[in-house]
């Protein structure tokens, strides 16, 4: 299967709030997907063991709970998988991204690849874990790089496509 080439007219670096607006429609999506993962294998786990499971009631939503727990290693699986392929096609942007009019591309205006891009979602993870710190390295850089982008040789770019 050949893929289609896109050719990209390179604008301004993404500011901040173009790529926090992307973030949040990516992260919407992802948790929609979720939910609706949950909607259906949840109930179908507890009606092996009956109707009378179904009753509410603290112990129900207690194990309910447990039985959710495992699913939030799912969701972030999910989410790297989604962000490390969006980033490394032919988009070179998630759903979000592609939205705000931005692409992530390597320094030198390169597509990342997989690895790359995996581990650019992996730093942004420990750093949003780490009350967001590596974001605020956009702030003193030229190229508007967070740390994530730093450590994967990344840059988020504004673009608009060849006509």
């Amino acid at each position: 299967m050949e893929e289609e080439s896109v050719e990209y007219i390179e604008l301004p670096y993404a500011g901040f709030l173009s790529r926090f607006v992307a973030f949040v429609v990516d992260y919407l999506l992802i948790s929609l997907v979720m939910a609706l993962v949950l909607a259906i294998f949840l109930p179908s786990m507890f009606m092996a063991e009956g109707p009378k499971t179904i009753e509410y009631n603290s112990d129900y939503v207690r194990d309910l709970t447990e039985a959710a727990g495992p699913f939030q290693y799912v969701f972030f699986a999910l989410w790297g998988l989604y962000n490390a392929l969006m980033h490394a096609s032919s988009w070179q942007a998630t759903i979000g991204k592609r939205a705000m009019g931005i692409i992530v591309t390597d320094t030198e205006g390169e597509r990342l690849g997989f690895g790359k891009a995996l581990l650019r979602f992996l730093v942004k993870l420990i750093s949003t874990m780490l009350l967001f710190i590596g974001y605020f390295f956009a702030l003193f850089s030229s190229r508007r790089q967070t740390l994530h982008d730093m450590i994967a040789g990344s840059v988020v770019l504004r673009y608009r496509i060849k006509t």
